[in-house]
């Protein structure tokens, strides 16, 4: 365990090390001293009030099998161990604790968090088709590092969106002929059980229309206010534009770069992708990165304190995931 920490503290350095090294450590400096305490208390409001529609969200999805205040609870670890491992590792966290603590079947967690991936998907996707008519991109787009990360992050996330649509449909009508073929296998008793489960939870979430559509607007919801979370740390900071376009294009692009490259903690590919954006309004590559890195921090700071009050209310510590799982039986 030790080996891996030092190999992803060693990964996560070289990439901010690769960003930030033309950064004027003066002008930094001044910036952040320069900027206001207030806005920046406002931006954490902004993320803990999204939070809370995250989890609610994701209670809804879970069909009401848990009380609000512990799923809320659960989420609140799951967000803290998904920054924390590489490669989204962490999105297991909360489905495992769901099953765990609340004896939701992990096929029921599973897909609820999937589901909460598909909308948030659905969001990016048209948080980066909505871009084209907030600002005037170049006419070649935003290149970052030789790609152009607009049309890259389109076709990635419709992608994505196609595939989960049609991999929902696929479980759902042709599902069951497909568990009761591999059933004659033995050795795929469990995860035959985990994905009939995952099916029953996915046709119950597809059953009430309206509450699907209650979903994706809470998801509206959600994504507005973090982009205003984003704008107002913009407004803490001067020299910075300050308008929703900015936070929109902000966030949609660092989200983006997070989802095709999730390095250790985000660190560097965070970093870069929000502070190529503000180079779109002239901004200083010194005081883009440098807002870019606040930005971050800031979010990770949230959610590292939020989660680890949790996870000390729940009695648990991230090492916890690494242990196999008795009682397989029961997924």
């Amino acid at each position: 365990m030790k080996i891996k920490i030092t190999i992803l503290l060693i990964i996560t350095a070289v990439f901010l090390v690769w960003v930030l090294w033309d950064v004027e450590l003066q002008e930094a400096q001044d910036a952040i001293l320069g900027s206001n305490p207030l806005w920046i208390a406002m931006m954490f409001l902004g993320y803990l009030l999204s939070h809370i529609l995250r989890s609610l969200r994701l209670w809804i999805l879970l069909d009401y099998s848990a009380p609000y205040s512990r799923v809320f609870s659960i989420n609140t670890v799951g967000f803290l161990a998904i920054n924390v491992m590489p490669m989204r590792l962490g999105e297991a966290v909360r489905p495992y604790l769901l099953m765990e603590r609340e004896s939701v079947p992990f096929g029921q967690g599973l897909a609820a968090i999937f589901m909460e991936r598909l909308l948030d998907m659905i969001m990016l996707l048209g948080m980066l088709f909505g871009m084209g008519f907030l600002i005037d991109l170049p006419k070649e787009g935003l290149i970052i590092e030789g790609v152009s990360v607009v049309s890259a992050g389109q076709k990635a996330a419709a992608g994505i969106v196609v595939l989960g649509c049609v991999g929902i449909a696929g479980l759902v009508f042709i599902g069951e002929p497909i568990f009761q073929f591999l059933s004659r296998y033995v050795w795929l008793t469990s995860p035959i059980a985990m994905g009939r489960k995952f099916r029953t939870a996915l046709i119950g979430l597809f059953s009430n229309p309206l509450r699907g559509l209650g979903l994706l607007l809470l998801s509206v919801v959600v994504w507005l206010l973090t982009i205003s979370a984003v704008m107002m740390a913009l407004w803490a900071f001067r020299d910075l534009p300050h308008g929703f376009d900015a936070a929109w294009s902000c966030w949609t692009i660092t989200l983006a770069g997070m989802t095709a490259l999730p390095t250790p903690g985000f660190f560097g590919v965070y970093e870069l992708c929000c502070s190529s954006v503000l180079s779109l309004w002239s901004v200083s590559p010194s005081l883009s990165k440098t807002f870019a890195l606040c930005l971050h921090l800031g979010q990770l700071v949230f959610i590292s304190v939020l989660g680890s009050i949790f996870m000390l209310k729940e009695g648990i510590s991230l090492h916890v995931f690494h242990r196999p799982k008795q009682g397989a039986s029961d997924l």
